[in-house]
């Protein structure tokens, strides 16, 4: 990211900021909840795909075919387990 694109952003997250304390009814120590909250689903969704990508790649070949990921091999990885309908990709 170069300066620019950073100053852009910050703007557009203080813009965002000053949207939802003017326009919801959360108290300025209530608006933290939902802010942090999609911030640590980015950042679960973020290390689920990357531990999926190596999982993905180290799975052995079994003669059925490659073992199928669980829970178990993600939170090995140091990642969550993160279902379709909770991604990040699935609420924009």
């Amino acid at each position: 990211m170069n300066q620019q694109q950073i100053k852009q952003l910050e703007t557009e997250l203080w813009a965002s900021a000053d949207n939802l304390r003017a326009n919801s009814k959360l108290t300025a120590a209530e608006y933290k909840d939902p802010v942090l909250g999609l911030i640590l689903l980015r950042y679960a969704q973020n290390r689920y795909e990357q531990a999926k990508l190596s999982l993905e790649a180290s799975l052995p070949e079994t003669p059925r075919g490659k073992v199928k990921l669980t829970k178990e091999h993600f939170l090995a990885a140091g990642a969550m387990l993160v279902p379709e309908e909770f991604r990040w990709c699935f609420l924009s």
